[in-house]
């Protein structure tokens, strides 16, 4: 009986052991936030088009289709808010499933960044792009010495041109937001 419990020990320090090795030991960066943002754009319902995203920023998003964001500014003063993620788990028919996340920290001299925090984890949150109809954002966060990142491509509605999608990945490629070059996961919205 004693040998199970040390080979399970032991199935337990690998996984952590390799949960390191092949964690990220990129830093966070700090792009600047859109020089156009304005906290009423950002404000509303967005659509989640498409990601770059670490296995520990997906977490949340591992089984998610039909991917919404609901940002409620609710200090116009401080430009604190919330910011409400909901998503379809596995299917469109699938039942929703949220997260929500609190706005915080954001700087008057330069709006649109923030620290967001969820379940007491806190994260970089900046928004990077914004358009009369799109949003990137970006945020990055450090935990036990592993960095996970994510850029989310949003659309004011459930589509957007593919022309225009490429081009909001290449303008965080360029940015150099993802340095482990993580493929691009677009986002179930067809049938939401």
């Amino acid at each position: 009986m004693m040998w199970h419990q040390t080979l399970a020990i032991i199935v337990v320090l690998c996984h952590i052991s390799n949960i390191f090795v092949n964690s990220s030991s990129y830093p966070c960066l700090y792009p600047q936030p859109d020089k156009d943002f304005s906290n009423s754009a950002y404000e509303g319902k967005w659509f989640e088009i498409g990601k770059i995203q670490t296995a520990g920023g997906a977490f949340f998003e591992r089984n998610c289709v039909c991917t919404e964001l609901n940002i409620d500014i609710t200090n116009d003063t401080t430009g604190d808010g919330i910011a409400d993620n909901d998503c379809r788990y596995k299917e469109v028919t699938g039942p929703w499933t949220n997260v929500t996340g609190r706005l915080y920290g954001e700087g008057l001299n330069q709006p649109g960044r923030w620290l967001e925090e969820i379940n007491g984890n806190t994260v970089n949150y900046t928004v990077i792009a914004i358009g009369k109809d799109f949003a990137v954002e970006y945020d990055c966060g450090v935990s036990a010495g592993v960095t996970n990142y994510c850029v989310h491509v949003m659309s004011k509605s459930r589509t957007m041109d593919e022309g225009q999608f490429d081009e909001l990945i290449q303008m965080a490629e360029d940015m150099g937001l993802n340095p482990e070059s993580i493929p691009v996961k677009k986002t179930l919205q067809e049938g939401c």
